[in-house]
């Protein structure tokens, strides 16, 4: 079958003489219609390995190393009829479309066993645990990683789901039902800042009188994210800070969500917080995350990291995307 295999850094191959995989008694094979790149695939590639398993360290679960077929965004059709149940009960059989949740865990764990499976010990991903990808022609996956979605879907924005995902378990990382009348600040108009907006949108930002700011250098970046209705301020031209208290009579905004990852965003961030306010990391940083004290203890600040999703998370985002609340659908109009 045909395939990109990762190597090493900036050494990814693509080749059409791989085996096509064989799936074990509780997975199927699923022919991939379309797979997205994750800024972890890119990091993977530029800086790595990291995440991918090297020769001689296998992955605990996989007990694969590199090379292995990249990617872990992606969707596509069930191969061949099966007696396997989805991860939400539906019968899995022939040219049924799904999405795959491609996280892998041990289902053993103190972690795993109290739901939180984005904490397993031993996580991991298809595409960068040794395991196939999702950029190979075919994928053996577990039947409980399939979500099935309606058979009219749109697959080529399918994938989206997984970024949609880790955007969804930062949101709900904040611990309320509703951002109704809430003020937000996000940091990042990149891929998962956009993701972001579209799960807001979902939990009820801008309505009742709430504003979501974005912060972005780019201006294509704060382009997109203007036209899905949010309030743009480019950070080397303006203090954001500044911008988000005077738009909310000096009060601050109430949750700040960093997609960016730099230290000038983050005190930026602190500075726009409201007291009492919740700064959520959703970035990867290349540098070390260090709080600017002052605005952190003067105002009471709460900060939570989020990490990936749960299989609960995976799947409420795959409903509301399904339903159109969190594509293209949820803003057109």
């Amino acid at each position: 079958m045909n395939a990109l295999i990762y190597h090493a850094s900036r050494d990814v191959r693509y080749t059409e003489d791989i085996p096509r995989p064989s799936p074990k008694p509780d997975q199927v094979l699923l022919r991939v219609q379309h797979a997205g790149i994750c800024g972890s695939d890119i990091h993977e590639y530029v800086h790595g390995p990291e995440t991918i398993p090297t020769s001689g360290h296998p992955h605990p679960l996989t007990n694969g190393t590199l090379p292995c077929a990249f990617g872990h965004e992606f969707a596509g059709t069930i191969e061949s009829d099966t007696n396997l149940l989805s991860a939400t009960r539906t019968p899995l059989s022939s040219g049924t479309k799904v999405v795959v949740d491609p996280r892998l865990y041990c289902h053993e764990c103190v972690n795993c066993k109290s739901g939180h499976t984005n904490g397993c010990v031993t996580f991991g991903f298809h595409g960068l645990s040794g395991c196939c990808g999702g950029f190979g022609q075919y994928a053996a996956v577990d039947a409980s990683m399939c979500h099935v979605v309606p058979s009219d879907t749109d697959m080529s924005i399918a994938p989206l789901c997984e970024p949609l995902a880790v955007a969804w378990h930062g949101v709900n990382m904040c611990g309320i039902e509703s951002f109704k009348g809430k003020n937000i600040l996000v940091l990042g108009g990149g891929p998962i800042g956009i993701a972001v907006i579209f799960v807001l949108k979902v939990w009820g930002a801008w309505e009742g009188g709430s504003k979501v700011w974005v912060s972005e250098p780019s201006k294509r970046r704060r382009e997109q994210c203007e036209a899905l209705g949010a309030t743009v301020a480019d950070p080397t031209k303006a203090d954001i800070g500044k911008v988000c208290m005077d738009g909310t009579n000096s009060k601050g905004v109430e949750f700040v969500f960093d997609c960016a990852g730099s230290e000038p965003g983050m005190k930026d961030g602190f500075h726009a917080l409201a007291h009492r306010g919740t700064y959520v990391n959703l970035a990867l940083w290349g540098s070390p995350f260090t709080l600017p004290f002052g605005d952190f203890l003067t105002k009471d600040a709460t900060v939570k990291a989020s990490m990936c999703y749960t299989d609960d998370e995976f799947a409420a985002t795959v409903k509301a995307f399904t339903e159109g609340k969190a594509n293209h659908t949820s803003i057109e109009g």
